[in-house]
Order: structure tokens, then C-alpha cells, then sequence
């Protein structure tokens, strides 16, 4: 295990507390200086779109600059040498199709 998981097993909740939002805090001023708007944050992890409210023509390459740069925010939960390279991870929505 490693991330928030390892984190909550070996630590007080308050310090999972407090560490989470360390994570998110900087997640977000990342997201948020490429141009993200944080939607909401679920377990450990930070949903973010861009092109909300205003779509740009680079919004999927400032998308992919996002999770490039900002490895420090989840470096502070997977400190622990775990598989995980501590970058922002950038998941594309899945889409659903009609069923016919």
C-alpha cells in the first residue's frame, strides 16, 4: 500500500487530515495556474476539468502541462517509495455511448 492508504493506516486521522489537505491545496494551485477549475475532491484524488467556464483551444494541452508540473502534490502522500511517481494523474472522462 502506499499513498493516503498507507497514510491513514500508520498515522492519527488528524494527520491524514491535515496532510490530504496539504495535497489538495497545492494540486489545486497547480490545476488552478493552468487554467483547471477544481470540480471536487473524492477519496485522494482531485477532479478537475478545463475548458469550464470558457473553452480555450489549448485546454487539453494545458491539461497535459498540469499533471506534468505538478508532482508535488502527491509526492507529500506517496513520500514512501511505493510504485507511484508522485505526478498529478490525467484521466480523460469516459465517454457513454447510446445503446441501440
Amino acid at each position: 500500500t502506499h499513498g493516503s492508504t498507507e497514510l491513514g493506516l500508520t498515522h492519527d486521522p488528524e494527520v491524514v487530515r491535515a496532510s490530504l489537505g496539504r495535497a489538495f491545496e497545492s494540486a489545486s494551485e497547480v490545476l488552478r495556474a493552468h487554467g483547471g477549475t477544481v470540480e471536487k475532491f473524492i477519496g485522494d484524488a482531485v477532479m478537475a476539468v478545463f475548458g469550464v467556464p470558457a473553452a480555450h483551444d489549448d485546454d487539453a494541452d494545458r491539461a497535459v502541462v498540469a499533471e506534468q508540473t505538478g508532482g508535488d502534490a502527491r509526492a507529500q502522500l506517496d513520500g514512501d517509495g511505493g510504485e507511484d511517481d508522485g505526478r498529478l494523474r490525467l484521466e480523460r472522462p469516459r465517454r457513454s455511448t447510446p445503446r441501440g
